[in-house]
């Protein structure tokens, strides 16, 4: 960029036009592709101190109209950041966990952080939030957060000292960044290794099972036997000379053949994602303006439409406020002679339809096997509402568990591997 031949004169210009019209305008520096560095005495453009300087000190554009917005492609969106605050930049442009294009940009948690310790100010800001941001991006956006990734990471605290449980409790700053529990809601943790002893290795195993963090199970002591288990396994590790710590995998995988009870079976985890991606289709069909009016010309196609598109779906049919039904009954091709007899049938006694016409909320069954296709299935049922609110009728498909997997896009590895 052509500091001083173009980029000055022109947020000159716009100052002129700021003062004139008494709007702020801001100018945001953007280092696209990563090239700045935090050094004073670098050449411009690639000194931020100078072009900072530049806008700020020699043009005198206002500090607080002035943004940075960095890149990581050289490992210094952080530093760059921060290096634009202290030289007259008031605002940084940053995103959750550093994700943005490319590398990526100044992560949003490691500026809050930055900020209340340059100003000795939290400004009230709840910095475990950062922790709830990390569980989002794992559990929803399905994000890999590297272990060692600062503050967020699942090992970010976590020490491989080889010292015992009980010594950590009594000194924790000699381990620990900071109060990360206080601050970030992220107590210190431990690697296990033969100097953890059998407490050390509960509360590891209270520390990382989901089950036990999320309130699901009680938290276990150092005298449950499959703690004693995993103790014995770890020192016959380090008898047959290992030197490096026992990895969180290995943990987990002795705890479930020690302890699960602890654990939810990989083919619940399947189940869940199946009844969920179930849900999301059933709520999407039901809320759909053709069959909105319940009339024949538009229902049809579409119920027709929707069968073919998705395979998952073994049926689908309205039924109105009475038990009959109101639509053909749409099955996939080749099936529609096994469920001939359901078209005249009454379903006032079903409990999909009973649970919706009597809540008004929709009704989701668990798995069992269809006694027209021996498949294993799963009913959703929602009502269909006038524009009042009040029901009208009820929409019911019956769904397919093998097809459903087959959208499931993250199955779990005991699955997926078939060694």
């Amino acid at each position: 960029a052509d500091i001083y031949g173009f980029c000055i004169p022109f947020a000159a210009e716009l100052l002129k036009l700021s003062k004139s019209s008494g709007i702020p305008i801001k100018v945001r520096l953007c280092d696209t592709m990563g090239y700045g560095l935090p050094y004073p005495d670098t050449v411009l453009p690639r000194s931020i101190p100078k072009m900072i300087h530049a806008f700020n000190s020699e043009l005198g554009y206002p500090a607080e109209w002035l943004e940075w917005h960095g890149h990581n492609d050289f490992h210094k969106v952080h530093i760059n950041g921060v290096t634009a605050w202290l030289y007259g930049c008031s605002a940084l442009n940053a995103s959750l966990l550093g994700y943005g294009e490319r590398t990526g940009n100044p992560p949003l948690e490691a500026a809050v952080v930055e900020y209340i310790g340059l100003t000795g100010n939290d400004q009230g800001i709840d910095t475990t939030v950062i922790t709830e941001i990390a569980e989002y991006f794992t559990k929803e956006v399905k994000a890999d957060i590297p272990p060692n990734y600062p503050f967020v990471g699942s090992e970010f605290n976590t020490t491989r000292a080889g010292i015992h449980a009980d010594g950590i409790l009594k000194n924790p700053e000699i381990y620990n960044i900071f109060d990360t529990d206080k601050i970030l809601n992220r107590p210190i943790r431990v690697m296990v290794t033969d100097k953890s002893g059998m407490s050390g290795i509960a509360r590891w195993l209270n520390e990382n099972i989901p089950s036990i963090k999320d309130g699901l199970r009680e938290e276990i002591t150092k005298r449950h036997p499959g703690v004693k288990h995993i103790y014995d396994w770890v020192m016959q590790e380090y008898e047959k000379g290992r030197t490096t710590s026992i990895s969180p995998e290995e943990l987990i995988t002795q705890a479930k053949h020690y302890i699960p009870s602890l654990f939810e079976s990989d083919f619940d985890k399947v189940r869940q994602e199946a009844i969920r991606i179930a849900r999301k289709i059933a709520e999407k069909v039901s809320k759909a303006q053709e069959i909105e009016h319940l009339e024949t010309l538009t229902m049809e196609p579409f119920l027709e439409k929707i069968i073919k598109k998705e395979g998952s779906i073994q049926l689908i049919a309205l039924t109105n406020k009475d038990g009959f039904r109101i639509s053909q009954v749409h099955t996939q091709h080749g099936e529609k002679g096994m469920f001939r007899n359901l078209l005249n049938k009454n379903f006032h006694k079903h409990d999909w339809f009973t649970e919706v016409v009597k809540t008004g909320q929709p009704y989701y069954s668990d798995l069992f096997f269809s006694k027209y296709t021996k498949r294993l299935i799963l009913t959703a049922a929602l009502p269909i509402r006038n524009q009042d609110g009040t029901m009208k009728a009820v929409i019911d498909i019956d769904f397919r568990f093998d097809e459903l997997v087959k959208l499931i896009t993250d199955l779990p590895d005991e699955i997926v591997d078939v060694k």
